[in-house]
């Protein structure tokens, strides 16, 4: 697919997300977007199964509810891109820099993301990241948070759930941690 092509789907899918005529949901499954720029796009609801994006920058891109299966984003910057709601069982990770990244309701590649769900809150951990509910922060910080702090993300709720969790989420982390993506910074 070329760039021309490429702007095409693009422009009819940004009309599909606003309900307008002319507008269709983008396809892109099957083709090879490698070391493609797609920085900033709306790609929320886009078939991208069996897609190669390695080495693409999909920085600060709206892929949730994406459907992702059987696709390569390895060497792939995924920096500030919303991956919410998106199956990421079974994809190469490799090399993708995820800093920054929304994992809400993720369903993770049992590698680079785990995800577990614990009664009330969905849980997707990196190797450096731990995302419950929607508050995403650095492992280490979830662990000295006192009680204050998590009241301030959600009340009593979230305090009475992380008194019975929290020691099992520390176990299962350091048990089944998360393999680095070994990402380098260009």
């Amino acid at each position: 697919m070329n760039q021309v092509e490429l702007n095409e789907v693009l422009r009819k899918h940004k009309l599909w997300i606003s309900n307008r005529d002319g507008g269709e949901k983008a396809n892109l499954s099957g083709t090879d977007l490698s070391r493609t720029s797609l920085s900033g796009a709306n790609l929320s609801g886009t078939n991208l199964s069996d897609t190669d994006l390695s080495g693409s920058d999909l920085s600060d891109t709206n892929l949730s509810d994406t459907n992702l299966s059987g696709t390569n984003l390895s060497d792939t910057d995924l920096s500030g891109s919303n991956l919410s709601r998106t199956d990421l069982s079974g994809i190469n990770l490799s090399g993708a820099n995820l800093s920054d990244t929304d994992l809400f309701g993720v369903r993770g590649n049992n590698r680079n993301i785990m995800t577990i769900h614990c009664d009330t809150y969905d849980i997707a951990y990196t190797d450096k990241v731990l995302q419950i509910g929607c508050q995403r922060h650095a492992i280490k910080d979830w662990w000295k948070f006192d009680d204050s702090v998590i009241a301030d993300m959600d009340g009593k709720t979230a305090l009475k759930w992380r008194k019975i969790w929290k020691p099992i989420i520390e176990t299962i982390i350091k048990f089944s941690p998360a393999t680095p993506t070994g990402y380098k910074q260009a």
